[in-house]
């Protein structure tokens, strides 16, 4: 094996991990984010139909990604690109209705001290330097349970 074999295995396996990353964070951030508006949408709040259809649209691309990435090395251009734009698209999602809890407690002489950055409400619980393969099963599992009840 050749110096310019190595270095390919490793931007591959740096490449996966990037991709799972943005997909655990994803996938993550739609299962906090869709009932949010679901339940506005039940309590008359939010009449705003296409907020939960693109989180549904996004949920499909997601849970696609990680089962394209359980059947291969990493996820093609297109697809990653695909993901990138989810990940921004969620990432203003986020950010609008946690800014708003943000006012609502600022409002009322609240802290919002809990309110985390995106990037750090949607990562696992024991970093991103200890995430192994029983998280990322963990998610497969959740992905698959919900594509194929």
């Amino acid at each position: 094996m050749g110096w310019l074999d190595k270095f390919k295995g490793w931007s591959e396996r740096k490449l996966r991990l990037s991709q799972i990353k943005i997909l655990y964070q994803n996938f993550h951030a739609i299962d906090d984010l869709l009932p949010q508006f679901e339940t506005m949408r039940e309590a008359g709040i939010s009449s705003d139909e296409s907020v939960i259809s693109a989180l549904l649209a996004f949920r499909e691309i997601v849970e696609d990604g990680i089962g394209e990435l359980c059947w291969s090395t990493v996820l093609t251009e297109r697809q990653s690109q695909e993901l990138l734009q989810v990940n921004s698209q969620l990432k203003m999602l986020y950010s609008s209705v946690y800014e708003g809890k943000r006012a609502a407690r600022a409002a009322f002489g609240g802290t919002a001290g809990d309110l985390q950055a995106f990037a750090d409400r949607y990562k696992p619980a024991c970093g991103w330097e200890r995430f192994s393969d029983n998280e990322w099963d963990a998610l497969v599992s959740k992905a698959l349970k919900r594509t194929n009840p």
